[in-house]
């Protein structure tokens, strides 16, 4: 699944970005990627269905479009990837540099 993607990609960012671009900001940032590549396809199909008029004969052309252009699937990537790669790497900087605030700070 797209989810189980994120963090798998989080731990390999981790092993393998070099020294100087490694931190949570990036990790987040190649789990959005890979979680986008996943959940892109998905994620259209449903908007093109949500979107179509409703009525046989409207999701049969779309279903029909798709099986046609394969490559419709893809549509938005751009917008997907504008959106899910800084939004996934500043919430993967938030929790982790909340994380460490708690661990760190001393409570009565």
């Amino acid at each position: 699944s797209a989810a189980r993607l994120f963090f798998v990609t989080i731990d390999l960012a981790k092993q393998h970005l070099p020294e100087s671009i490694n931190c949570p900001l990036t990790h987040g940032m190649c789990a959005g990627l890979g979680f986008w590549a996943v959940a892109l396809p998905f994620d259209t199909v449903k908007t093109l269905q949500q979107t179509s008029e409703k009525g046989g004969d409207a999701q049969a052309r779309w279903m029909q479009r798709l099986a046609n252009q394969p490559t419709l699937v893809w549509r938005g990537w751009q917008v997907a990837v504008m959106r899910g790669l800084p939004g996934a790497g500043i919430t993967l900087w938030s929790y982790t540099a909340a994380l460490d605030w708690i661990q760190n700070k001393k409570f009565l």
